[in-house]
């Protein structure tokens, strides 16, 4: 997030509309998630790469390029994990890598850290 300044005089004089936004409001999440589940929207088009677990490194490194084209990268699971989201509150009391389970390296979901854990 960046913060603009600006005149506040020159707006008036100029009679300006300023308008601002945010990502989201009160209720978005619900109708996104109802428009999913309806089949109305589908979300399987974001994921413009996927690759198995091995290949980590090779996912976070193209995410990483910004290449055109790339929009989600998808990363396969081990077989017998789980998804474990890491509070990115925890995140900031201690470093990245103690939190992980086994030593994992992590995955970025919905703004959030994950790691995979076997059971």
């Amino acid at each position: 997030m960046q913060n603009v300044m600006f005149l506040i005089t020159t707006a008036c004089i100029r009679e300006l509309t300023i308008r601002g936004s945010i990502r989201y409001s009160t209720g978005c999440f619900s109708t996104a998630v109802d428009l999913i589940a309806s089949g109305k929207v589908n979300v399987k088009i974001l994921i413009t790469d996927r690759y198995q677990f091995e290949e980590a490194e090779q996912a976070f490194k193209l995410v990483r390029r910004g290449d055109v084209g790339v929009f989600k990268v998808m990363i396969k699971s081990i077989s017998g994990t789980q998804l474990r989201i890491i509070k990115l509150s925890h995140l900031v009391k201690r470093s990245l890598w103690p939190n992980l389970e086994v030593g994992m390296p992590p995955a970025l979901i919905y703004g959030g850290i994950a790691s995979l854990r076997g059971d």
